[in-house]
């Protein structure tokens, strides 16, 4: 839990005044967008990411996963010892 709760502090904004004023234009617009990119980690990972084929999107969605998580729940990790 403090893995994913550091993850989080590292990725995530404090900055919530994006996401208001996002959703204040979706609700306010006349022709409201069909998506609204909020955050650099929108913009840098997955809009870039959208435009790969989904095999491709999850091969390396998969490697970043294994990259970045390198801990095992206490079960697993049993079973990898035995």
């Amino acid at each position: 839990m403090d893995m994913f709760r550091d993850g989080i502090e590292l990725t995530a904004s404090r900055r919530v005044d994006y996401v208001v004023d996002a959703y204040y234009h979706a609700i306010t617009a006349r022709f409201p967008r069909l998506r609204y990119r909020i955050g650099w980690d929108a913009i840098f990972y997955y809009i870039p990411l959208s435009f790969l084929p989904t095999e491709l999107q999850d091969w390396i969605s998969g490697k970043l996963r294994n990259a970045l998580c390198t801990t095992l729940p206490a079960v697993l990790q049993k079973e990898k010892k035995q």
